[in-house]
């Protein structure tokens, strides 16, 4: 009986690896199918003024993804109601990213003086 040896290559590894990666982060993981039926619930009632939590709370049966995708997908107008169709979506401003200052203990580098 003959065992069959197998040889692991890092290189192919990593290869793999990094290709699966890249390809589970690119584009959206759903059917033109399920695009057009989320599109029949989502886009009509968002065009009436329901917000995605109302319709995500009320229909959470026929929607087979998070109340946060949903949000991703009318950003990236996957549906035929857009993003400026939402209620809070007009009046609120984007968020400003407060920029993280670093610290210096400044007594460090007095000590270090002195030693020197």
């Amino acid at each position: 009986m003959l065992l069959k040896k197998i040889l692991y290559r890092a290189i192919n590894a990593d290869n793999r690896y990094r290709k699966t990666l890249s390809e589970s982060r690119t584009g959206v993981n759903i059917t033109e199918e399920e695009i057009k039926h989320l599109d029949g619930i989502v886009s009509l009632l968002l065009l009436k003024g329901q917000s995605i939590r109302h319709i995500f709370n009320n229909h959470s049966d026929e929607i087979m993804i998070s109340d946060k995708t949903l949000y991703s997908y009318v950003n990236n107008s996957l549906f035929t109601a857009r993003n400026i169709d939402m209620p809070r979506t007009v009046r609120m401003s984007p968020r400003k990213n407060k920029s993280k200052t670093l610290k210096i203990d400044k007594s460090y580098k007095i000590l270090c003086e002195h030693i020197i």
